[in-house]
């Protein structure tokens, strides 16, 4: 069996592949459809953007739990904005649209995930593999407790690498991404594709827990 796990970083999109549990490749890809064209065959695919956006001002209850599970690190989270806000052509507009609704207006960080989450969203309505995992909130719960460490500093690099070498993943120089993408890029794909594993072999869960929750607005972690 074959699974995927997604991460944007400059250029596109941090590609990792696990296949029979081991982890296949990593390598790039430019859009998101690319990198589903580069592996025909994955059973699931988990992507680090938001999915489902919200329809009204209020947070979505995945983004708040999420959140409150990452305690000092709850800032790698951003509230998803509605799609009036994030389809604003600038992030002084999206500002004024989100106070106009009376939501959070966005930071300009969230907001120049605008791009990347309006590429995906048509691709996820189409395709059923597509889910929406968050790294952090990943390699957390592979933890057991919430991590103090960022995941740019070489504390935050090595307690990752730990992680999913106890998982039975290790990312390596040899890979084509590492020539490339950051770091810290490369182990967010790597965690979402272990996500993306667990998800099709029925051990991943999801925020909500509850499955009333339309499925594009729940998060999937690996669980522990």
């Amino acid at each position: 069996m074959l699974v995927i796990g997604l991460d944007g970083y400059p250029r596109g999109w941090v590609v990792a592949a696990i296949e029979d549990g081991d982890l296949l490749d990593l390598t790039t890809a430019a859009d998101a459809g690319a990198a589903l064209a580069m592996f025909p065959g994955a059973t699931a695919v988990g992507i680090d953007i938001p999915i489902g956006l919200p329809s009204g001002p209020d947070p979505r209850p995945a983004d708040l739990e999420t959140r409150a599970l990452l305690g000092a690190r709850s800032g790698t989270i951003f509230l998803t904005p509605p799609y009036d806000v994030i389809a604003a052509e600038s992030h002084a507009e999206a500002v004024q649209r989100a106070r106009a609704i009376g939501c959070p207006a966005p930071s300009a960080q969230a907001y120049s995930l605008r791009r990347k989450i309006l590429e995906v969203a048509p691709l996820a309505e189409a395709d059923p593999r597509l889910f929406e995992v968050h790294p952090e909130l990943a390699f957390r719960m592979l933890k057991s407790e919430p991590l103090t460490t960022r995941k740019r500093t070489w504390a935050g690099i090595a307690e990752r690498l730990d992680l999913l070498d106890q998982a039975g993943l290790h990312p390596a120089p040899a890979f084509p991404a590492a020539r490339v993408a950051a770091p810290d890029d490369i182990l967010d794909a790597t965690v979402t594709a272990l996500t993306a594993w667990r998800y099709a072999t029925g051990t991943a869960t999801a925020i909500p827990a509850s499955e009333t929750t339309h499925p594009h607005h729940r998060i999937w972690h690996p669980g522990a």
